[in-house]
């Protein structure tokens, strides 16, 4: 994922300021994270939620190889269906990278944590109408859920145009941060997974998102854009 100046855009998406170490690290490190991501969630629900009803707000916990601090965010429960969960989050919602100062969301957005390496997020107006984070399957807690961000984003214009963006950023955290080779393969293949889906213009990206997003906006009365995520 690109790097964010402090007034401007998260993913390519219109925002507003709110008010007022790297290490490197083997495959071994990386194989023993994936050995524990769960099942597919939408198979398992009960197993991620220990039998309760989800939350109705869910932190979205991105993370930087190995393990450091990157955007922080708490997004309202929407759905569940084959393609995974869905969150969104009305104008006002606090976005924050690191120790950056809080951004909000312009407009409303919609996310969707699938149990690929990918997840997307939709925009009620302006560009791009799609954007897709290239990152590790979710790790899913109570009320939490984890992913890596491997740099590689995938957007859809409004024109239908597809793009990959920061494919200098991921070769150059392939050094950097010592990206295992399987950290990177699952990018490369979830990248090209994604932009063939975008192209093709396959489900959910068709018809589910659209009609996601119109269920979202009909909750626009729900109160209270969440807090400053601040520290994990």
């Amino acid at each position: 994922m690109r790097s964010l100046p402090r007034t401007g855009s998260c993913r390519g998406f219109a925002l507003h300021p709110a008010p007022a170490s790297r290490s490197s690290g083997g495959s071994s490190q990386f194989r023993a994270q994936s050995r524990a991501l769960p099942s597919p969630f939408v198979a398992a629900v009960a197993p991620a939620y220990a039998g309760s009803m989800p939350p109705d707000r869910i932190r979205v916990d991105f993370r930087k190889y190995p393990d450091s601090q990157h955007w922080q965010y708490d997004l309202l429960w929407l759905a569940e269906d084959e393609y995974g969960t869905w969150l969104w989050g009305p104008p006002g919602t606090l976005a924050q990278r690191s120790d950056e100062p809080p951004i909000a969301f312009e407009s409303t957005n919609l996310k969707l944590v699938t149990d690929d390496w990918w997840a997307g997020i939709w925009q009620e107006t302006g560009e791009p109408e799609i954007y897709v984070d290239i990152a590790t399957p979710p790790v899913r807690s109570e009320g939490r859920v984890t992913m890596i961000d491997l740099d590689l984003d995938v957007v859809r214009l409004r024109s239908g145009a597809v793009r990959v963006l920061d494919e200098d950023e991921f070769a150059e955290h392939q050094v950097e941060l010592g990206y295992p080779r399987d950290l990177i393969e699952g990018a490369r293949a979830s990248c090209e997974r994604v932009r063939a889906m975008l192209e093709r213009n396959e489900e959910p990206f068709a018809t589910v998102a659209p009609a996601r997003l119109a269920e979202a906006l009909a909750l626009q009365e729900v109160p209270a854009s969440p807090e400053p995520p601040g520290r994990a």
